[in-house]
């Protein structure tokens, strides 16, 4: 008798599906797979290469954009110690950071003992608001609350993330403005929701009354809030307005409201007969970690150094800086004044540094064509212990400074500057409209150089080479020129 044969479409589908998936697994491992691994190269261009020794300069190459994996990107990590070059390859790099960020407004309101009386007097007018798309279009309907009023307080608030997580926000009482005209504001609250507080809302008014009463002639800020990013805790810079309850400095913000608590706060104020919380009560806690004398303003980013403490210049009045170390509880450990002259925050660069004792800044008097002025701080214990300037000029056409450190003598100076030669052709059609479309600068990798501090001398001058202008996989990456390079943070894992 014949046997009947079965036919199973179903595994047909799974042969067809598991082949799919080899070949999607198949091409993402060979494009990671096929990044060059071993294309870095340290020559010494001129002098003797043991001048290299003493010194540590670390960095990676990225992969190119949407390389990405499942797990992380894909990047080289290099490393020339005492002059040997070393590299690594990781396929799934994923690093996530601790520092905070995040953004800041300062809304302009009514005071809260201004605001049963700017209520009683608010003139209602009925408003709509449509939205939505094809059969999910709706319109709301709602009322206006206008009134007007010759004070304003002025708050900060400021909300909070650390990677992808939202930690919450902080909002502080700043002062109170009394206006010599008065301005009108505004609150409103649509159907089936909860009213908005009296503020000033028109973006000519607000205008008006930050350049009046907030900034200086040179429409630079007074008064007002800013964040200081790149700290693992979150930090505030308050400049409150004379009277106000809290001190000019930098804050630490030590209670933060998500908006879960922020929703189960109670209602202080009503608008129309309607409860709400009022926008003029502060919420959350900060505390003081130094108070900022007048004229003076937070310069650099919050700089961690290996002892566990925080270095962070400020540059006063007089255009000088000072330093002031933290410790690891954000408590104020020492204060020193530098004879460093600074300017304009647009006029400054931090550099890597290449010791996690150390700061690295680039100074320009903002003149046409200044190389400008490198500065290196050794910090211990709290205090500088060697402080160094070496004009950039002294660098010729390697004025492009990246990074630098010393010695542990402190009598050495190891300068990395970016080296780069200009290309024609191959050009993004986009850069057409900005310059010359058929250059560009690309990106040949870093060149070292160690100064005697004692005579000035160059010791060594030695290019680290990506060769990026000649892969063929950087190419097939869909890089125009370059793996692009970068230099790490002593501390920095």
């Amino acid at each position: 008798m014949k046997k009947r044969q079965t036919n199973r479409p179903h595994r047909a589908a799974l042969a067809l599906l598991a082949g799919a998936l080899a070949v999607f697994v198949g091409l993402g491992t060979f494009r990671e797979a096929g990044w060059p691994r071993q294309q870095l190269t340290l020559s010494v261009e001129a002098g003797d290469p043991a001048a290299l020794q003493g010194f540590t300069v670390r960095g990676w190459m990225n992969g190119a954009a949407g390389a990405s994996g499942l797990y992380g990107s894909p990047r080289l990590n290099f490393r020339v110690e005492d002059g040997v070059l070393t590299s690594e390859a990781v396929l799934h790099y994923r690093r996530e950071s601790d520092e905070m960020y995040g953004s800041w407004s300062e809304p302009l309101t009514v005071p809260a003992a201004d605001h049963d009386r700017v209520d009683a007097a608010a003139v209602p007018s009925e408003t709509s608001s449509t939205g939505g798309a094809f059969f999910l279009h709706r319109t709301w309907y709602g009322h206006l609350y206008d009134a007007e009023t010759d004070r304003l307080e002025l708050m900060g608030q400021a909300n909070f993330y650390q990677g992808d997580r939202y930690l919450g926000s902080v909002r502080l009482d700043l002062g109170t403005l009394k206006l010599d005209e008065p301005v009108t504001v505004r609150a409103q609250q649509y159907e089936g929701e909860a009213p908005t507080d009296y503020h000033l809302e028109a973006s000519e008014a607000v205008a008006a009354v930050q350049r009046t009463c907030l900034e200086d002639s040179q429409g630079q800020k007074l008064y007002g809030l800013d964040m200081l990013s790149g700290a693992p805790v979150p930090l505030l810079v308050v400049s409150p307005l004379p009277g106000a309850g809290l001190q000019r400095g930098l804050y630490r913000a030590t209670e933060l409201l998500t908006d879960a608590r922020l929703n189960a706060l109670p209602a202080d104020t009503t608008v129309a007969g309607q409860p709400l919380r009022s926008a003029a009560a502060p919420y959350g806690a900060v505390e003081l970690v130094f108070p900022l004398e007048a004229g003076e303003r937070i310069f650099t980013s919050p700089c961690p150094l290996a002892d566990g403490t925080t270095a962070l210049l400020t540059c006063r009045a007089d255009n000088t800086l000072r330093l002031r170390v933290l410790d690891a509880s954000w408590q104020l450990l020492a204060t020193t004044d530098l004879e460093i002259p600074a300017g304009a925050e647009e006029d400054m660069a931090e550099l890597r540094r290449l010791r996690g004792d150390e700061i690295a800044l680039q100074l320009y008097t903002g003149q046409p064509g200044d190389p400008g002025t490198l500065w290196l701080l050794r910090i211990r214990q709290g205090r500088p212990t060697h402080t160094v300037r070496l004009d950039a000029a002294a660098l010729g056409e390697d004025a492009d400074v990246r990074a630098a450190g010393l010695d542990e003598t402190g009598r050495r100076l190891l300068v990395v500057t970016l080296a780069s030669h200009t290309v024609r052709a191959r050009q993004p059609a986009y850069y057409a409209e900005a310059g010359d479309p058929d250059t560009g600068t690309v990106q040949d990798g870093f060149r070292l150089q160690v100064y005697d501090l004692d005579t000035g001398a160059c010791q060594v001058r030695a290019l680290l080479d990506t060769h990026a202008r000649q892969s063929w996989r950087g190419q097939a990456w869909g890089l125009d020129w370059e793996l692009s390079a970068f230099l790490a943070d002593p501390l920095d894992p």
